[in-house]
Parts: structure tokens; C-alpha cells; sequence
């Protein structure tokens, strides 16, 4: 599957409203691929997209977008702005 037929098959989900077919397209297709996917689209369109996802799918998706995107998501106000922080990579330990 081309990356056209993606964004036209994510975007039919996402008009349907339907939350299980854009997750199983999100786990089918990974997220590179379907971060790419939504990039193109208007920024209300990409936080539908992205209401539809639980939010432990969500915050790796916006991750995986565009920089400049996820800028212009928060700038419109449709991102949280603790979405754009770095995620940490290594574990914190307590010495309790």
C-alpha cells in the first residue's frame, strides 16, 4: 500500500468516526507511517484523527509528526503543550 492509499483510508476512518479501524491501521501500519499519513492534512483534521486514538496511542503518533506540525497543532491550540516535551529515554531510579 502506497502512502496515498494510507492517508485516503486513515482519512475515511477518521470521517466515519471509527476509533477500532484507525487504531488497527495505526498497529498494521506503524507509526512513521502513519504519522506521515496525517502530516498533509489541515491541522483540524489531524487533531480529529488524533481524538480518535487512546491517549497512550496518541502521544507516540504526535511524536513521530512533522516538528513543524506538531507546532502549528499547539499553536492553534488543539495540542496540549506537554505533548511537545521529550519523552524520557532512560528510567529514573530512586535510591529508597
Amino acid at each position: 500500500m502506497n502512502r496515498e492509499d494510507l492517508q485516503f483510508i486513515v482519512r475515511a476512518a477518521i470521517a466515519a468516526r471509527d476509533a477500532h479501524e484507525i487504531h488497527r491501521l495505526l498497529e498494521r501500519h506503524g507509526l512513521v507511517a502513519f504519522s506521515q499519513a496525517l502530516a498533509p492534512w489541515s491541522m483540524r483534521a489531524i487533531a480529529d484523527g488524533l481524538s480518535l486514538l487512546a491517549p497512550a496511542h496518541r502521544a507516540p503518533v504526535i511524536r513521530h509528526l512533522p516538528t513543524q506540525t506538531r507546532t502549528r497543532l499547539q499553536a492553534e491550540g488543539l495540542l496540549p503543550t506537554r505533548a511537545l516535551q521529550p519523552v524520557a529515554t532512560t528510567p529514573v531510579w530512586s535510591a529508597a
